[in-house]
């Protein structure tokens, strides 16, 4: 008996899609508006190892991770297609920690850099698939891609925001050893339709 394949599924699948779908839709440079010059920043998985890694400003996304039964476990079958194949699943659920970092060793403007990147991320991610593709506002919808092969293909899902009390909760992080680093912490709760074949 060969074990349950998964086959759009994963934690994996949805903080690096959360990732990607960032970094194409939140520009870098934004325009300086105040800054000192364009504002620049990267994109990584995790927050910076020490207060010297911040050369420029960072964003960190981290899975926190929430609670939840296996798609197994409560033997929710969701579909039945056709070749009798029954796949089970649940809407699976994570909670993402975005924080903006910057240092006012590197730059004294960091905290209005924050604040610009901060709004960027909060704009596209309130607009994403909320308008039609010929608005000029409009923000691609959050695609789900398939990074558990490799093959980072679109798997016809989406990521959604949870639009309840936690849905985006933000505030700063202060670290009186080291007053010169601006941080802002944003908290979202996101989900998806994960499913296994039996």
């Amino acid at each position: 008996m060969s074990a349950p394949t998964i086959l759009e599924s994963g934690r994996v699948n949805a903080v690096s899609s959360f990732m990607k779908w960032l970094t194409v839709n939140v520009p870098t440079p934004l325009p300086a508006g105040l800054a000192s010059g364009p504002i620049t920043f990267g994109v990584v998985d995790r927050r910076p190892v020490a207060w010297a890694d911040i050369t420029t400003p960072i964003v960190s996304i981290v899975d926190l991770g929430m609670f939840q039964p296996q798609a197994s476990d409560v033997d929710d079958l969701l579909t039945q297609v056709q070749g009798g194949t029954d796949f089970y699943g649940r809407e699976a659920q994570t909670l993402l920690e975005v924080v903006v970092w910057a240092s006012r060793r590197v730059q004294q403007d960091a905290e209005y850099r924050v604040q610009r990147i901060r709004d960027s991320i909060t704009s596209a991610y309130l607009l994403a698939g909320r308008f039609v593709a010929t608005d000029p506002r409009y923000v691609p919808p959050i695609e789900l891609l398939n990074y558990a092969d490799g093959s980072k293909a679109p798997l016809g899902q989406y990521i959604h925001r949870d639009r309840s009390s936690t849905w985006f909760v933000e505030s700063d992080i202060q670290d009186p050893a080291h007053p010169e680093v601006i941080a802002w912490r944003m908290l979202t709760r996101v989900l998806w339709w994960e499913f296994m074949a039996a």
